[in-house]
């Protein structure tokens, strides 16, 4: 069984912004990428990507999330510095209730 992932980046074909769909063989790698576009008659159409396309930008996104993993702080939280309280029932209409509808 083959694991699919998808993106969303350029077509490779057409250049317009498209979901990607990549599907890796067993051992990790790409196998074979398409782009998948909506046409006028409301059905897909697919373009085929080439691997080295798809490595690269694979390569190109992992970077910019890394990245952007580098920039955030971590946010702590500590429930017992919290606002809210534990012990309060649910408001009415968060519960079980009986719903009659006027005839």
């Amino acid at each position: 069984m083959t694991k699919t992932k998808g993106y969303r980046f350029e077509c490779e074909v057409c250049k317009n912004k498209a979901s990607i769909q990549v599907f890796y063989r067993k051992d990790g790698q790409v196998g074979c990428a398409r782009a998948r576009h909506l046409g006028a008659d409301k059905r897909f159409y697919y373009h085929q990507q080439s691997l080295d396309y798809i490595n690269r930008q694979l390569r190109q996104l992992s970077s910019i999330e890394h990245d952007q993993e580098l920039n955030t702080k971590p946010i702590d939280q500590d429930i017992s510095k919290s606002s809210f309280i534990l012990d309060v029932e649910p408001s009415a209409g968060f519960g079980p209730a009986t719903i009659t509808l006027p005839r």
